[in-house]
């Protein structure tokens, strides 16, 4: 049936708009400004996101496999691990430093002759120090060696490749104490090795080649736990030459690795210790192709370590692109439930990754400036599981008729050593996207 209204009732319809309704908008208007001038996140662990959204709630449990990160670039991060870090669950791992040296600037290096070389130090500005003990100090053995070969200035370095050292060159072979609040090491190097390549009158180009560079190890053939996070981009993580000329103190710094708008190099190696552990496979190279079913858990292990590749249940991506082929994914959120540990022990967060592939792209919902902040990848420390808003990506995935797969990868994995066990798909609280869609 069909109704009409006269000129009358529509004119009386929008007085009643106007002294009615805009009113009401005005209080609401009101509500949300005081709302965002006092924001406040009290109560919000209480309300399920999904919640919000009207429309038809479903789940899908995922299925998967743990792969092998073969192919982490490491080279010129502005954070490098360096030490060994003990994870009784995945395995130990050591990292090493490898560095080119070079004058501040390419005016390359042109000392008097006439002056008086004292000593030589390195500095390491830290952002961390990681240890899986709960130890606050710890005995650290720095070794620093000089390499045979130059940093290649077009290789991408990743975190199993290496450059051979010299054993007989050796700038540094100290112990020394490190705390848990360390953020500075400042160590005095041999002079009868470094001086004759620090002080000889050389163009940039050449002073790189002829120091060629070095590769630092912070307790490699000690078996303690703890492992540093290096902040390459500081500008006290450096050399420096202490010289005096005419009574007077004075220095030369020397950069250390890549820094900002320089061309110098850095990259750092990890070497795993897989044995007696779920990933024992891996630790073979003719084995590190293979994968890991997810039947008991799933496993992320930063350092080029592992990654693992989720896929929507078969089943339920069929049937669900035949029954709703139309359907509007209104909110969709995956799920990631963890198998032990607290926040003090697992990784801050998760990334989210478009395929299978290696190099593959941050989901849509990572990237998106509109959705970002939404996206988490955080660990809720209440239900003990990592949480994605990954609306855009399911949409994608259902509207492209095929699942090449989600990888997921711990979030700073070049600079922080923390792993973590993901429950299985024989777990009751299995990994998983609850999702709100409409038709």
């Amino acid at each position: 049936m069909l109704f009409h209204y006269s000129n009358v009732s529509m004119y009386n319809f929008r007085l009643f708009k106007v002294f009615y309704i805009l009113p009401v908008l005005m209080a609401m208007s009101a509500v949300f400004c005081s709302c965002e001038e006092e924001e406040s996140s009290m109560g919000s662990a209480l309300v399920d996101p999904a919640s919000l959204y009207h429309g038809i709630h479903d789940t899908v449990c995922l299925d998967g496999y743990t792969i092998y990160d073969d192919s982490l670039r490491t080279f010129d991060y502005a954070e490098a691990l360096l030490g060994t870090f003990n994870d009784d669950a995945l395995g130990n791992t050591s990292a090493f430093l490898y560095a080119q040296v070079a004058p501040r600037d390419d005016n390359g290096l042109n000392l008097s002759s006439q002056v008086h070389f004292d000593s030589v130090d390195i500095t390491l500005i830290l952002n961390n120090v990681f240890s899986s003990t709960s130890t606050t100090t710890f005995d650290a053995h720095f070794r620093i060696y000089q390499l045979q070969n130059e940093i290649d200035s077009e290789k991408k370095y990743c975190g199993n490749d290496s450059i051979p050292w010299d054993l007989q060159t050796c700038f540094l072979d100290i112990d020394t104490t490190l705390s848990i609040e360390t953020r500075s090491i400042r160590m005095k190097l041999d002079t009868s090795k470094i001086f004759p390549l620090l002080t000889a009158n050389l163009s940039t180009s050449d002073f790189i080649a002829n120091m060629k560079g070095i590769r630092i190890s912070l307790n490699e053939f000690e078996s303690r736990d703890v492992m540093v996070s290096v902040n390459m981009n500081a500008v006290d993580t450096k050399l420096t030459l202490h010289y005096s000329k005419d009574g007077e103190v004075r220095s030369v710094p020397f950069i250390l690795g890549n820094k900002s708008g320089l061309t110098t190099r850095h990259f750092v190696q990890f070497r795993h210790h897989y044995a007696g552990t779920p990933i024992a496979r891996f630790g073979n190279e003719t084995q590190r192709s293979d994968t890991i079913g997810i039947a008991v858990a799933a496993y992320l292990k930063p350092m080029g370590g592992t990654r693992v590749v989720f896929k929507l249940d078969t089943a339920w991506y069929n049937r669900f692109r035949r029954e709703h082929p139309y359907a509007v994914v209104n909110y969709a959120e995956l799920l990631l439930p963890v198998v032990s540990g607290d926040t003090n022990t697992l990784p801050k967060r998760l990334l989210a990754y478009k395929g299978a592939d290696g190099d593959a792209a941050l989901v849509s919902d990572a990237i998106d400036v509109d959705r970002y902040g939404g996206f988490d990848g955080y660990l809720n420390p209440k239900t003990m599981c990592y949480r994605m808003r990954v609306v855009r990506h399911l949409q994608q995935l259902l509207t492209e008729g095929v699942d090449n797969g989600t990888t997921i990868a711990i979030d700073a994995r070049r600079s922080n050593p923390k792993s973590v066990s993901i429950k299985g798909t024989t777990a009751a609280d299995r990994p998983r996207i609850a999702l709100v869609y409409n038709e």
